[in-house]
């Protein structure tokens, strides 16, 4: 064991981190809830199942509770009511697409066939 080394481990809602929580502190790991902040920005969205309307979307801003709004992490003194034990800042958000077009029923991936 390294007690240095971190892994971030992205699991969704409060719901679902419950039970992983639960899993990595019987495997004597200590894990820790961070809340995801951003100031907003862009994220590759497709708001149907036509894949020509995908492309940037605005994110809803969720802004930092307290000190500053770039790439960083904060743990608060103590867990909140929601277990929530500090923040991961991301920074501004910014879309990227898909490595390649998804195929489509007809077998091309261009939607031209």
């Amino acid at each position: 064991r390294t007690p240095d080394v971190r892994t971030l481990l992205p699991s969704g809602e409060p719901a679902e981190r419950a039970p992983l929580g639960w899993m990595l502190d019987r495997w004597g790991l200590r894990p820790v809830a961070l809340d995801v902040r951003f100031p907003g920005g862009e994220a590759w969205a497709c708001p149907s199942a036509a894949m020509a309307v995908c492309g940037p979307a605005p994110v809803r801003p969720r802004p930092a509770r307290t000190g500053t709004a770039g790439a960083s992490v904060e743990l608060f003194t103590s867990p909140g009511p929601d277990g929530i034990m500090g923040e991961y800042r991301v920074g501004l958000l910014t879309a990227s697409p898909p490595p390649a077009p998804p195929a489509t029923a007809s077998g091309g991936n261009d939607g031209t066939q």
